[in-house]
């Protein structure tokens, strides 16, 4: 490539990554379907489509980008992410399978975690389900998403009463999303108070 060529497609890749984080999924998405016909087998870029197909809800896409990704270049990212579009899917054993192969490279992905998390949670596996949060939440302590969902697992494995004491202080705070709140009353409703 001439370097003019080289600082267009570095000044896309800019564009779309700050598309991607702002929540514009589809325009990263354009851009990066672009770059990739000129550089097929770009794993960066396949992984970066397939990240903003599963952000998009557009998750047979994005296996068709992240698998190709790993095949090229197998990496704990890739299996993440794969498992997530899986798990979107309702492949649990397919998910699950990603997920422990991304936690077991990377332990430090509270992403994976969590997502390893909630594939537990629709097997039932609520011990198992409960480590992940766990584990993701001592990674990312702020994070009401992995809170809500440890307090959730507790909640559907019987014990509201756990559920209660993660989900009342955070409702007090006056942080509660709707999601949230309702997990709550929930439990509350279970707890029989």
């Amino acid at each position: 490539q001439s370097a003019p060529e080289t600082n267009s497609a570095q000044e896309d890749l800019k564009l779309a990554n700050t598309a991607l984080l702002n929540g514009h999924a589809d325009n990263a998405l354009t851009i990066y379907k672009q770059r990739l016909v000129i550089s097929p087998n770009d794993t960066e870029l396949l992984f970066l489509a397939g990240s903003a197909c599963n952000q998009s809800a557009r998750f047979d896409e994005a296996l068709h980008y992240l698998n190709k990704g790993n095949q090229l270049a197998p990496s704990y990212q890739f299996e993440r992410e794969i498992g997530r579009a899986h798990l979107a899917l309702g492949n649990l054993v397919q998910a699950q399978s990603s997920l422990e192969k991304s936690v077991k490279g990377d332990t430090n992905d509270d992403v994976a975690l969590n997502s390893l998390g909630v594939t537990h949670s629709l097997n039932h596996q609520y011990g198992l389900a409960r480590k992940a949060f766990s584990d993701a939440l001592a990674l990312k302590p702020d994070s009401l998403e992995y809170r809500n969902n440890l307090a959730l697992a507790w909640m559907l494995d019987g014990n509201p009463q756990q559920s209660i004491r993660i989900l009342y202080p955070i409702y007090q705070r006056g942080e509660a999303s709707s999601k949230l709140r309702l997990n709550l009353a929930l439990s509350y409703a279970m707890s029989g108070d």
